[in-house]
């Protein structure tokens, strides 16, 4: 269920759907989603995506990737 809800917010709304992705308990799925939330949301607003990524759970070498290509 949470899933979906941050499946829906997510492309438009990435930051009210961030706090969310931390709930999913499956660590690949969390990821994935951190992934997903994290490119759609340094396309609008990469100051705060950058500010948000670093304290998320996701491995520090996908977190860089994902800010070198911002």
């Amino acid at each position: 269920m949470v899933q979906t809800y941050i499946n829906q917010l997510s492309s438009q709304f990435p930051e009210i759907a961030a706090p969310w992705v931390e709930t999913i308990s499956d660590e690949k799925q969390r990821n994935s989603y951190v992934e997903n939330i994290a490119r759609q949301w340094l396309e609008v607003d990469p100051q705060a995506a950058g500010t948000w990524l670093p304290g998320t759970s996701l491995p520090d070498d996908r977190k860089q990737r994902l800010l070198k290509n911002k």
